[in-house]
């Protein structure tokens, strides 16, 4: 629910930009996923933990990739929906 719920920011945020190119999608999409991969992966869930912020190992940067995946499949899925 929550990956539905930034997608949907994506689009009703930086959409109209993004949509305009293949590569606006690209680097838009990238750009939104790491920010909340920084937001939850390397801020929240270290706080709510009791863990170090910020710390990178095989484990976040898997999760950064993922998230970065996920962000370009999402992107050029509402692309395709909204461009219709």
């Amino acid at each position: 629910m929550m990956s539905i719920a930034t997608r949907i920011g994506f689009i009703l945020v930086i959409g109209n930009v993004a949509f305009k190119s293949n590569g606006a999608t690209v680097l838009w999409s990238m750009a939104y996923a790491v920010a909340w991969w920084v937001m939850g992966v390397l801020i929240a869930m270290p706080l709510m933990f009791g863990q170090v912020l910020f710390a990178l190992d095989a484990t976040t940067l898997l999760s950064l990739m993922g998230h970065v995946i996920y962000g370009l499949i999402m992107a050029f899925v509402a692309k395709k929906i909204i461009t219709k």
